[in-house]
């Protein structure tokens, strides 16, 4: 098979997605949260574990307040979801490229780190860790996760690390490189010898003095430090691709986080200069409540083509309207992968927030309804309907999805927004990770963001 699915956790019914789904050399695994697969109750505590689960965890955590049992115990579950879902599909937690770790607590971010270095040992992959959490979101769940994997018959993966920026990533290294890409854990714009954020103009190297240019003049005192660190970020990642001997315009793929508005990046930023170096890429960023570097006002990743691959960057979808620096989606080798997409209409720059802005037929959603349709109805289907036409230009569908991401404002909006799933999918949805987050564009009332990843096979579909 093209695409083949692994099974929801356990097996079980009242499922909307597949738990990982397999294309090609690489597996996306969807957010797992530490529920039991068996029983599908939420894990509470060490007791809630398997017996050598719980029994491994008990000694460290004894003396522990209750909920650190709790947050050690969830992690551990969590960690044991993903290993049995890597493993039911051809993938195993030694082929795991890179690692994403949602808290409900940044502070929490120790423990956490401890039990992944415990789990993975050596075989510790890229990864990020970010605070996730926001109105409507679950207190009770402390930890979810997500990955993307190799698959057992598609190689090794190869993790390794740039000298000077280890104390920016541990535990995890600076990269992994499997299935042609370079895949890089989160750096912050921080300087490596401190670990502390950059937060003045003359802490900067000349590198990435000129990667800031005139934005040192036109940002505010209040704006300067992010501009900054921006900078100082982009520095880190393009000594990274140096030191493995990757051109910098094999640049796929750039992720930020930030502890900044949305309205903040778009009045400036260091991704319009960086494409001078860097060619095109896609791009994701969102706010989000909290990051691993105390006092961090962006963190941010790239996926690269490794030389060896063959691989080429494949565009035929115009320069992206929100902020024509990036694109909205680019063609890798079989991989399709497309950047984060928010509900506006950027022809007339306004808010999709009403069905009556949709295309036919759905502009009639609000029909016969005396009551307001819930805003995520309209934003969603108006996203999945630019992701239509992106994969229509390279000659799929959104059935060749294999791996979404939502990234919600609303955590209570996640019931209506999986009605709209199953619409658009037709019972066939891809992977999908849940992602609470604090905002994702300028625009005040918007519910959501998306990105995707598609599997479109080694052929020309055009």
């Amino acid at each position: 098979m093209r695409i083949e699915d692994a099974p929801p956790s356990g097996g079980g019914e009242g499922t909307t997605w597949p738990a990982a789904r397999k294309a090609g050399a690489l597996v996306f695994v969807g957010g797992h949260t530490p529920h039991d697969p068996a029983t599908g109750r939420l894990v509470l505590g060490t007791a809630d574990l398997p017996g050598d689960a719980a029994a491994s965890l008990r000694a460290s955590v004894l003396f522990t307040e209750v909920v650190a049992g709790r947050l050690r115990a969830q992690t551990w579950r969590v960690l044991l979801n993903l290993q049995q879902t890597l493993e039911r599909t051809g993938s195993s937690i030694r082929h795991v490229v890179h690692i994403r770790v949602f808290l409900h607590d940044v502070a929490d971010e120790g423990p956490v780190l401890d039990l992944l270095r415990r789990f993975f040992g050596d075989d510790l992959c890229s990864g990020e860790v970010v605070e996730a959490r926001n109105e409507g979101s679950d207190p009770e769940i402390l930890v979810q996760m997500d990955c993307v994997a190799l698959s057992v018959d598609a190689g090794r993966t190869e993790h390794a690390w740039v000298a000077g920026l280890e104390p920016l990533t541990a535990p995890f290294p600076t990269v992994t490189k499997a299935g042609g890409f370079l895949f890089s854990s989160q750096l912050a714009g921080a300087d490596p010898a401190t670990g502390e954020p950059v937060i003045a103009g003359r802490q900067l190297s000349p590198r990435a003095a000129a990667l800031l240019g005139p934005l040192a003049q036109q940002a505010t005192r209040l704006h300067l430090p992010f501009f900054l660190q921006q900078a100082v970020m982009w520095e880190h990642l393009l000594a990274i691709l140096t030191a493995f001997g990757v051109d910098w315009k094999s640049t796929l793929y750039h992720m930020n986080w930030m502890r900044r508005p949305m309205r903040v990046f778009a009045d400036g930023s260091v991704t319009r200069r960086i494409m001078e170096h860097t060619g095109d890429y896609l791009l994701t960023c969102f706010p989000t409540s909290g990051l691993g570097v105390p006092g961090a006002e962006i963190a941010g990743r790239i996926v690269a083509i490794l030389p060896e691959s063959g691989m080429r960057k494949d565009i035929r979808v115009p320069i992206h309207g929100i902020s024509n620096s990036y694109f909205g989606a680019i063609k890798a080798g079989p991989y399709l992968f497309a950047a984060g997409e928010v509900p506006i209409d950027t022809r007339a720059w306004t808010l999709v927030d009403r069905a009556e802005r949709l295309e036919a037929p759905r502009h009639r959603l609000a029909f016969g309804r005396p009551y307001p349709t819930a805003p995520i109805l309209p934003q969603a289907h108006y996203i999945y309907s630019l992701y239509e036409q992106t994969m229509a230009a390279y000659g799929g569908s959104l059935a060749d999805g294999v791996h979404q991401t939502v990234y919600l404002c609303h955590a209570g909006d996640g019931p209506a927004l999986e009605g709209v799933i199953a619409d658009r999918f037709a019972g066939r949805p891809p992977a999908t990770t849940i992602v609470p987050i604090t905002g994702a564009s300028p625009f005040a009332g918007t519910r959501l963001e998306l990105e995707m990843a598609a599997y479109l096979g080694p052929g020309d579909r055009s």
